[in-house]
C-alpha cells in the first residue's frame, strides 16, 4: 500500500502555510486572515466585497472559493494525472486547468442543468453511488457541494466513503463549503467535530482550513441575522483537505430513505430553523431579499 503522502507548500508561500504541514498530528485546524490571503493581493476579495455592497444578492464567499480553486488546488494537478470533481455544475476552473496541463478530467453531478445551464458533467450520477473503479484517481474536488448532499439524499458517510474509495491510496480529497450559511447541521452551526468524524474513517490526515473567518479589513457576512441563536455569526469557507488512508471499511448506516427533501431536513434540523428558512423563503419570493 502507498505511504501517506506530504504536500508541498502553495506557490508564494512558506512551510508554515502548505497545505498538509509536517505534523504528527492526524487532525490539524487552522485559519488564514484576510488580510494575509492571496486572493487579497491579487484583487479578488476587494472586488467581491465591492460588488456585495452594491448587491446583496451576491455572495462574497465565492472569491473565497475562487482563491481556494486557484491557489490551493489547481497546483497540486499535474500532468498525466486522474482528478474527479464532484458537483461540478456548468462551470468549471478546474477541469480549465486539466485540460490546460492535460491532466485527465472527469466530472459528477445529478442534475443535467444548474441555473438554467447544462453541466459539463462527464457522468450523471450520486456521489453515493459513484461508479468508477477503486483507487482510480489522485485528486477528488469539490466546492460547495457536501452540504447539500444530505439534502439531495445522500448519507455523508456514504458519500465520502465513495469518494475515499475511487482516490488512490495516499492521494487527494479536497472539499470545501460554506458555515454559517446554508446545507446540513454540522456546517450551519460550525459543528467541527462532527464535519472531523465524518472523515476520520476514511483520511491518514485532515486539515480544516478557514478561509474569511477573521474578515478584517472587510465587514461580517450576517446571512443568518433574523436566526437568533446565530444572527451574530459571520459566514466564512472551510476548506476541507484529507489524505486517503489506507484501508477503507464501508460505513454501517442505511440509505436515506425518505422521498421529500423537507422530512429529510426535518430529522437534520431543529424545527426553529426550519420555520427560520421557510419565513426567508417567503420574504424573498413577496420582496426579492
Amino acid at each position: 500500500m502507498g505511504h501517506t503522502q506530504r504536500c508541498a507548500p502553495a506557490p508564494g508561500g512558506s512551510a508554515e502555510d502548505s497545505i498538509f504541514a509536517d505534523s504528527n498530528d492526524r487532525l490539524r485546524t487552522r485559519s488564514i486572515a484576510c488580510l494575509s490571503c492571496p486572493g487579497l493581493s491579487e484583487g479578488l476579495c476587494v472586488t467581491a466585497n465591492e460588488r456585495w455592497l452594491r448587491d446583496r444578492k451576491y455572495n462574497p464567499l465565492r472569491a473565497c472559493v475562487d482563491v481556494i480553486n486557484q491557489f490551493f488546488y489547481v497546483p497540486f494537478i499535474q500532468m498525466g494525472q486522474c482528478v474527479l470533481e464532484v458537483g461540478c455544475g456548468s462551470r468549471s476552473p478546474i477541469r480549465e486547468h486539466c485540460l490546460k496541463v492535460k491532466a485527465h478530467w472527469e466530472g459528477v453531478d445529478i442534475a443535467p442543468e444548474y441555473m438554467g445551464r447544462r453541466t459539463i458533467a462527464t457522468r450523471l450520477e450520486s456521489v453515493e453511488r459513484l461508479s468508477f473503479p477503486s483507487e482510480h484517481f489522485d485528486l477528488v474536488i469539490g466546492s460547495q457541494t457536501l452540504e447539500h448532499w444530505k439534502e439531495t439524499g445522500c448519507r455523508p458517510e456514504c458519500g465520502l466513503y465513495q469518494v475515499f474509495r475511487v482516490t488512490k491510496v495516499g492521494g487527494l480529497v479536497l472539499l470545501n463549503v460554506p458555515i454559517y450559511l446554508h446545507g446540513s447541521r454540522e456546517f450551519i452551526y460550525e459543528d467541527y467535530g462532527r464535519i472531523a468524524r465524518l472523515f476520520e474513517p476514511y483520511a491518514a490526515h485532515i486539515d480544516l482550513v478557514a478561509f474569511r473567518k477573521r474578515h478584517s479589513p472587510f465587514a461580517p457576512l450576517h446571512f443568518l441575522a433574523r436566526y437568533a441563536p446565530l444572527s451574530k455569526r459571520s459566514a466564512y469557507v472551510l476548506d476541507i483537505r484529507c489524505i486517503r488512508a489506507d484501508h477503507l471499511v464501508a460505513p454501517d448506516v442505511r440509505p436515506l430513505r425518505f422521498a421529500r427533501r423537507w422530512l429529510r431536513e426535518l430529522m437534520d434540523h431543529d424545527a426553529d430553523y426550519l420555520l427560520f428558512k421557510a419565513l426567508r423563503k417567503l420574504r424573498i419570493g413577496l420582496i426579492g431579499r
